[in-house]
């Protein structure tokens, strides 16, 4: 089984991966992440079966397995990859990281060494206080200028 013939087997879901590995964050033991749109998750769930158990939970179905040794994690929603919270979490990272360079990547790489995960290890650095998930997209809507002004990094 190989990286390409997961995403050959999802190509009807645009398979999408987020997380870590597109903002060079990964640390050992970090996961390929990939999101897919699924409207019918009973037809995802038997193609994605061939490389792991799906489970459900709700709207969602998550299949995780690995691959060549890395550990991979398949979500699948009936919602478009560009509205899953996994690539809005990701696409302000990449703002964050892009105004913000290598003294913010620094400083998260640094809390996921220590077992922090993303999402938490942005918040803790930007000094966000709730939960770092829902947090994260408040900055969503933020200009350059703003997110400047917010944080002084």
């Amino acid at each position: 089984m190989s990286l390409a013939a997961l995403f050959a087997a999802l190509a009807p879901y645009k398979p999408t991966l987020v997380g870590t590995f597109p903002l060079g964050l990964q640390v050992e033991g970090s996961d390929l992440d990939l999101v897919c749109e699924a409207h019918d998750l009973d037809a995802f769930e038997r193609v994605v079966s061939a490389f792991g158990a799906p489970q459900r939970a709700r709207d969602a179905s998550v299949t995780r397995f690995a691959i060549a040794g890395v550990p991979v994690e398949v979500f699948a929603q009936p919602v478009p990859v560009t509205e899953q919270l996994a690539f809005r979490h990701m696409v302000i990272e990449g703002r964050l990281l892009m105004l913000f360079g290598e003294p913010l990547r620094a400083q998260v790489l640094a809390l996921k060494r220590a077992g922090v995960k993303t999402e938490p290890a942005f918040a803790q650095v930007l000094g966000l206080s709730g939960d770092p998930y829902t947090e994260l997209l408040t900055l969503e809507l933020l200009s350059r200028e703003q997110l400047r002004l917010q944080f002084a990094l």
